[in-house]
């Protein structure tokens, strides 16, 4: 025992020399050594196993869910792990480690462990954490998608040639500033002109009320509206971009009519429900295109599974960013959830209504 004690102290002492010394290469050019990229992975699987544990999984087979998912993950990851089927992009394919690509790599994890890495990052590695803690629906959201990449790795990717960048404009179309920021920011998830992805709950923005977006827009950047997704594309903008933006969309189409129900869905809209205090949805957000607050959204028209999960965020207490928050977190909060689905489907486009 006393020899194993002093062999350790030797080794000890052997590292804390080389460490001193300066000679170990820390660049990233001399990449790791095989030992070291072994003992870095098994403790990363083993950690990353670990803590995923208590982890439930929530069912991520929905089409709309995946979409989002893929959409957010073009914005927000393809740009280190490229593209399934592609080589990784030039500059990150010179870290150490590099950022793998992900096509090959997912099938080694459960989709417990892909959401304890894509909500936590991974130190030393240049992964971040997401950049928005309450959010857990948007990191599933992107593990829907990357459960689909060893089915798509080495094909051409649903995502290529429908990014706003492969057909900005037509040829003879000359884009006004503003109209150019969105293409360049946000046509990617919301459309060329702003109608939204009933696909990928995705909401329409072309149209909705100036104030709101204006707002949201502000609340997205300083992070006080949670979102992964907008915080980065929101935080990029000018406060004068937010207004440009926020003054063309809501001039940049026509805003959907409400779609015809039968009375018995259209009950909280119209009458709310007394018995839990909640008042109707048309006092503060109208019923079609009657005017009410600026700083409201307009509801009709908007995917379902998208205001259902904003609902659930309200009541949450996981969704912010004005001066009105409250208001619908002390709405939300008394609904059942068969309400919150239920107020979600009446204002949906009914083409679109699961």
């Amino acid at each position: 025992m006393k020899r194993l004690v002093t062999w350790l102290a030797i080794l000890m002492a052997a590292v804390v020399l080389v460490v001193l010394s300066g000679v170990l290469p820390l660049t990233a050019s001399s990449g790791h050594w095989a030992i070291t990229a072994w003992v870095l992975d098994f403790a990363k699987v083993r950690s990353v196993t670990t803590h995923a544990l208590p982890i439930t999984t929530p069912p991520l087979d929905d089409p709309s869910l995946v979409q989002l998912g893929m959409r957010t993950y073009e914005r927000g990851c393809q740009p280190c792990h490229g593209r399934p089927g592609d080589p990784l992009p030039p500059v990150p394919a010179q870290m150490t480690p590099h950022p793998p690509s992900l096509g090959a790599q997912v099938g080694r994890w459960r989709p417990r462990e892909l959401f304890y890495i894509v909500r936590h990052g991974i130190k030393f590695t240049g992964m971040p954490a997401w950049p928005a803690p309450e959010r857990d629906d948007e990191v599933w959201a992107v593990v829907a998608y990357l459960r689909t990449l060893p089915a798509v790795a080495g094909t051409a990717t649903a995502a290529r040639g429908d990014h706003p960048a492969d057909r900005i404009a037509d040829a003879d179309e000359r884009l006004t500033p503003v109209r150019a920021l969105y293409q360049a920011r946000c046509a990617w998830c919301h459309g060329p002109g702003g109608e939204g992805r009933h696909d990928a709950r995705i909401p329409r923005l072309a149209g909705q009320r100036r104030g709101y977006l204006a707002l949201a827009l502000r609340g997205y950047a300083d992070g006080t509206r949670p979102s992964g997704a907008m915080r980065g594309p929101a935080a990029a903008l000018t406060p004068a971009e937010m207004d440009d933006l926020a003054s063309w969309l809501a001039t940049a189409a026509a805003w959907p009519a409400l779609v015809a129900r039968a009375p018995s869905t259209r009950v909280l809209i119209e009458a709310g429900d007394p018995t839990r205090g909640v008042p109707p949805c048309a006092s503060c957000h109208g019923d079609g295109d009657d005017p009410r607050n600026d700083d409201y959204p307009r509801l009709n028209g908007l995917p379902a599974a998208y205001l259902a999960a904003q609902l659930e965020l309200f009541a949450r207490g996981d969704r912010r960013g004005s001066s009105y928050g409250h208001v619908m977190r002390a709405v939300a909060e008394r609904l059942s959830p068969e309400q919150r689905a239920a107020a979600a489907r009446a204002y949906a486009p009914e083409r679109f209504t699961p």
